[in-house]
């Protein structure tokens, strides 16, 4: 005959600790619950039954045989995990000098209640899913399954006290899901975990001594017992959200940064540098069903369908005009606080989720793998204004918001400015390839040496590509409409400028 026990843990937490384990030593936990806790708990309750009816206890030792020569199984929550670990003190008998030694109150000692350090440890149970006892025994009878229900009604806990508890007989058909999935071996086998089980010789003087009285004070296991092994069933593995990430036409897109350690002013070419090949890579993967990663491996049509993202055409020579994607950083004065891409016309719904896949992995600037020198990338919507000079608004005065880096050098060995190679000049000559009117400079500033982005077909990369900086203001004679970014990097960071 076959009694199925289903028992909940309305509090999500089954707190017990095994047989003669020390709390801050035990590696398992007790999980499932132990045939042995089971009967100890049972006999418990048929003593407050008794108290409650006046009734004898020749019941107690046929339902004692019942459980003892039992076979048990289990169907365990697969969710269930071992929980967080709780330290907290406890009040015990007595008083102790606090701090301990010091016996003269003139020296600022007192007198406090003696107190243990104690360690919950428990298993995460969902409150509604059930542990299910499956016993399989010959002995059961009417008289032993109503004295067993009328003992599980009064069972409140089991374990510790916090571990609140509700169980009794299940006589409905076995739902669906619900399959035995832990089963008791005597052997151990890989994985196992020992519980607690009783055998038919288990006697009531056992289950009704407490743990410091005989026979249990000096047994490592309890006379009628025996340690069996059970292997838990695994965990599910959670299945992947999928975010459906909602397109919105735009032309760009921000991220606001966050890290540990600040990454400097100078990594700003080395960190968009390192975005667009991520941004890249995803695009190539959307169009290529992942089977290619790399600008070199895919055909001319694939090149001139991400010609705008990647900033090159079919052959990989640079495009011209000044219509293909920015990969920008703003400085706030202190930090560096976003980053942003910007295409002059709106993006794709692939390439806009390409810019964001590249933001699910933090963003690093020197080769270290710690997580410290690297910083994370947090999507901003539309409800936060865009920066300024990308928001279409015309001013007649623009300032650096990252540092200017000549497109030529326009020092001489000897640190004299070359002729028709100054900053101006230079500046001017931009202004008159962007079609954008003059503009007088002032209040120019050194900017320190700022490392550029050097493109591997130059032969270069990103080591000692440092060059001189400047900061400076811009005047226009009639207002002007942003975006505005010139000199060298300007489509990797350097050179942005914002309204004055």
């Amino acid at each position: 005959m076959q009694v199925t026990l289903r028992q909940f843990f309305p509090l999500g937490g089954f707190h017990a600790t095994p047989w003669r384990a020390n709390v801050f030593d035990d590696p398992y936990g007790e999980w499932p619950p132990s045939p042995f806790r089971l009967l100890r708990a049972v006999v418990a309750r048929f003593y407050q039954l008794q108290r409650e009816s006046g009734i004898d206890d020749s019941g107690l030792d046929r339902l004692i045989e019942c459980l003892a020569t039992s076979e048990i199984k289990f169907h365990l929550p697969p969710p269930a995990r071992r929980g967080p670990t709780v330290r907290q003190y406890q009040p015990g008998i007595g008083l102790a000098w606090d701090p301990p030694g010091k016996k003269d109150q003139a020296k600022g000692a007192m007198k406090v209640s003696r107190r243990s350090l104690v360690q919950d440890n428990s298993f995460a149970v969902p409150p509604r899913e059930a542990v299910y006892w499956f016993l399989e025994g010959s002995n059961w009878t009417e008289d032993a399954l109503a004295l067993l229900d009328a003992c599980l009604a009064r069972m409140t806990y089991f374990g510790r006290a916090e571990a609140i508890t509700e169980i009794a007989r299940y006589d409905g058909p076995r739902p669906a899901g619900i399959d035995i999935n832990c089963t008791l071996e005597d052997r151990r086998a890989r994985e196992a975990v020992p519980v607690l089980c009783v055998m038919g010789t288990i006697t009531r003087t056992t289950l009704e001594a407490a743990t410091d009285e005989e026979p249990l004070h000096s047994s490592t296991v309890p006379p009628g017992a025996v340690w069996r092994y059970a292997v838990r069933p695994r965990r599910p593995t959670p299945a992947a959200i999928v975010v459906r990430r909602k397109y919105r036409p735009t032309k760009l897109v921000q991220f606001a940064l966050g890290s540990v350690v600040e990454p400097p002013l100078s990594a700003i070419t080395t960190m968009t540098g390192w975005f667009r090949g991520r941004v890249l890579r995803n695009a190539l993967i959307h169009l290529t069903n992942g089977e290619c990663t790399r600008w070199q491996d895919v055909s001319r049509d694939i090149r001139s369908r991400v010609r705008d993202l990647c900033g090159k055409d079919e052959e990989g020579m640079p495009l011209q005009g000044y219509r293909h994607a920015r990969y920008l950083m703003s400085w706030d004065g202190e930090r560096l606080s976003r980053l942003f891409v910007h295409l002059p016309r709106d993006l794709e719904d692939w390439e806009y989720d390409a810019i964001l896949r590249a933001a699910d992995r933090p963003l690093g600037w020197t080769p270290a793998k710690s997580t410290d020198w690297m910083v994370n990338m947090v999507p901003l919507d539309a409800a936060v204004p865009l920066p300024g000079g990308f928001d279409g608004s015309a001013h007649p005065a623009w300032r650096s918001i990252t540092p200017f880096v000549p497109t030529r050098f326009h020092l001489d060995s000897r640190g004299r400015v070359k002729k028709g190679e100054s900053i101006e000049e230079q500046v001017a000559r931009e202004l008159e390839a962007l079609g954008r009117p003059p503009a007088r400079l002032d209040a120019i500033e050194h900017a320190g040496w700022m490392r550029v982005h050097a493109p591997k077909r130059t032969g270069g990369g990103q080591t000692n590509n440092a060059r001189r900086s400047y900061w400076f203001r811009l005047g226009f004679a009639e207002p002007i409409e942003g975006p505005l970014a010139l000199g060298h990097s300007s489509f990797f960071g350097l050179g942005i400028f914002g309204p004055a």
